[in-house]
């Protein structure tokens, strides 16, 4: 990436931030109209300007309005199957109607979604974000294909075993985001006891990772090397040796920026937060900042197409101009 496009990217990141700066309770959002001739073609660098201009001249509760949505739908008609992958929920169940509800109206009923990981600890509500991901699952069948986070492992473990609550209560939640403080309990023992079936059942039947054969989600991301020989641990749901520690591709922040010329499919994960840029993006590799938690934005992208999608407070869809496919 050239400093030029580094500094449009950071321009389009104040925009955003700036959009999604408003206060629950705030002003009514209000629809802002692009102008088409700048947002649709290959010209992504002039097209990010021009968003980012729409965005700061309007305020902070711009939205892009049906115009750009429509360009999303010509391409994803062009495209065949369709996925739209989403970072670390956290509880967060509004945001996560939002994104599925612009998904609904722009990508048509056959698109798949991929969740990334990381629905429990540290948001306002992660009993209803467990109800929604269950009815999801009930809804659209293998349309919808939620995959295991270190966060959602780490609840398992800690409600069978009171070492590992110990280190979860210690290293994962933060101030006021203890998921078993939402459901009442104060062990993981408890937790057991208090916790829905349904949700129980959830986390535990995620699988460790999903590959379709051209994507690969995964929560973390994968090292550098054949992608069969890490995979096969995650397949088996194999922990580590060490009692309190997690496999890699699960809960290794730093393989958020990893990539490796030679896989043979594109690697997409959430997991860690991106200071500087809401993604970190190559050939074959796809990592969404995983900051819902921080900053109440989530991200999602639409594949093959690479157009990125934020959610922000109130439910602001922003969707940025397409920079690649893939």
């Amino acid at each position: 990436m050239t400093f030029s496009d580094r500094c449009v990217r950071a321009f389009l990141g104040l925009a955003l931030g700036d959009a999604f700066g408003r206060p629950p309770g705030g002003e009514p959002a209000r629809t802002v109209p692009p102008d088409p001739e700048r947002l649709v073609g290959t010209d992504d660098t002039r097209a990010s300007l021009h968003l980012a201009e729409v965005v700061l001249g309007h305020g902070r509760d711009a939205l892009v309005d049906e115009t750009f949505g429509a360009a999303v739908a010509r391409d994803v008609a062009a495209r065949g199957e369709t996925w739209v992958a989403v970072a670390d929920l956290h509880g967060h169940p509004a945001a996560l109607d939002a994104l599925i509800a612009w998904c609904d109206a722009h990508l048509g009923p056959e698109y798949r979604l991929a969740t990334l990981g990381d629905y429990c600890d540290n948001g306002p509500d992660v009993p209803g974000l467990l109800d929604r991901l269950v009815r999801l699952s009930d809804e659209r069948g293998d349309r919808f294909v939620p995959i295991l986070g270190n966060h959602d492992l780490a609840c398992l473990r800690a409600m069978a075993d009171e070492g590992w609550y110990e280190q979860w209560s210690r290293l994962y939640w933060n101030a006021g985001g203890a998921t078993p403080a939402a459901y009442g309990a104060r062990s993981g023992a408890e937790l057991a006891r208090r916790m829905p079936a349904a949700h129980r059942a959830f986390l535990a039947s995620l699988p460790w990772f999903h590959d379709t054969g051209r994507y690969l989600f995964v929560h973390a991301g994968l090292a550098p090397g054949p992608i069969e020989p890490q995979l096969a641990p995650l397949r088996e749901r194999r922990l580590p040796a060490e009692r309190l520690h997690l496999p890699p591709p699960i809960r290794d922040k730093s393989l958020s920026r990893v990539a490796d010329p030679a896989w043979e499919r594109v690697v997409v994960s959430g997991h860690n937060k991106h200071l500087g840029g809401p993604r970190f993006v190559g050939p074959n590799r796809i990592c969404l900042s995983a900051e819902i938690d921080a900053t109440g934005v989530l991200h999602a992208v639409v594949l093959p197409e690479r157009r990125w999608l934020a959610v922000g407070r109130g439910g602001t869809v922003v969707v940025e101009p397409r920079v690649g496919a893939g």
